[in-house]
């Protein structure tokens, strides 16, 4: 996932970026920070904002690729959704 996605998957949820600390252990300064690009990489923070998605009902859909699962982003699985198209 990219760093909009979080905020988009975040939106989803109706949470603010201190909801999402709460629920991450992720400060929220550095949430705005992250999902504003101002830090890239950082997975430690992205596994745990991502659980915390999960954990609140977010899934992260895969798609099967040359052999390999690769995730959808959360824009291309509400397409697929909206959609109805099979992945």
């Amino acid at each position: 996932m990219v760093a909009g996605e979080y905020r988009e998957a975040r939106g989803l949820l109706n949470w603010s970026h201190d909801d999402m600390a709460g629920a991450s252990d992720v400060p929220a300064e550095i949430i705005a920070m992250f999902e504003g690009g101002a830090l890239v990489g950082m997975m430690d923070l992205q596994v745990r904002m991502r659980h915390a998605l999960e954990v609140a009902g977010i899934g992260f859909p895969f798609l099967l690729v040359d052999a390999q699962f690769v995730p959808l982003s959360v824009t291309q699985a509400a397409t697929a959704l909206q959609f109805r198209v099979t992945v």
